[in-house]
């Protein structure tokens, strides 16, 4: 992994770690870095978080202010992409896949500009992929709890 987008994955970890923390199951990495072709000029950080209850709407902006300080740091143009879906839809997984919270380039300057933006409480199809390549492709990693299952969609 790369020296600055590891630091910036620690950071990433250590904003949801601290603002969900015990509703906090799972963080998974997916995309170019978890497979070995990310490129530090263009790349983007590619996470799935696995929610075990929704959030307080408090605590998403929060989370969106962090995101946006993180990526304004960030060297290269890609970006950080995030989506939180609750555990719930990933036991009996459920398509297309209902999602919390969502941050990534094409949000950025809503959250930059308006301080109570959340992209949330939506549907995304390309979450399925991106629960399989979480869950079952080599090298990704879960940085929260050890059982890829949340992500695999089964227990």
């Amino acid at each position: 992994m790369h020296g600055k987008s590891e630091r910036d994955l620690n950071k990433i970890i250590g904003l949801f770690q601290e603002e969900m923390q015990e509703c906090l199951a799972g963080i998974y990495l997916h995309g170019s870095l978890s497979v070995g072709c990310y490129n530090p000029e263009t790349s983007d950080i590619d996470l799935l978080v696995i929610a075990k209850d929704k959030l307080a709407a408090d605590a998403y902006i929060r989370i969106a202010r962090g995101l946006l300080a993180i990526d304004d740091g960030r060297y290269g143009e890609g970006g950080i992409e995030v989506s939180i879906v609750l555990e719930t839809y990933m036991q009996s997984f459920v398509y297309p896949t209902p999602f919390e919270f969502h941050y990534s380039p094409s949000h950025r300057e809503s959250y930059r500009s308006d301080s109570a933006y959340v992209c949330g409480d939506l549907e995304d199809p390309d979450l399925a992929a991106h629960a399989v390549v979480s869950g079952k492709r080599r090298p990704a990693r879960p940085f929260n709890g050890s059982d890829r299952s949340a992500a695999e969609g089964r227990r």
